[in-house]
């Protein structure tokens, strides 16, 4: 049965708030640093960074969200690993744009 009163639509916004800005962030890293005629390094690393959120949002986090969708109807799921690729993702992510702050700020 599908819930269609509050909790729906506190769980959407729940993704609204978790999805948020900081998503931005890689995005307009790469803008800046073309604008600013960053070096070729720091716009390779920034693009990794950006590659690294496409992958994300594009192969693991749907695969996520649709498990937890049937756990919170209850359903009872067997143990996932797309959370180990969603942290090993991150990970890069964030090892991605400490690179590209650090030759951004080195020029």
């Amino acid at each position: 049965m599908h819930d269609s009163g509050t909790g729906g639509r506190r769980r959407r916004g729940l993704r609204v708030a978790r999805d948020g800005p900081g998503h931005l962030v890689p995005g307009a890293l790469i803008v800046a640093t073309i604008a600013g005629h960053a070096p070729a390094r720091a716009v390779t690393a920034a693009l990794v960074a950006i590659a690294l959120l496409i992958a994300q949002l594009a192969a693991v986090r749907p695969r996520l969200t649709r498990r937890s969708d049937r756990i919170l109807a209850g359903q009872d799921m067997p143990r996932s690993r797309s959370h180990y690729a969603y942290i090993a993702l991150e990970t890069a992510k964030v090892i991605a744009l400490i690179v590209t702050g650090a030759l951004l700020l080195a020029t």
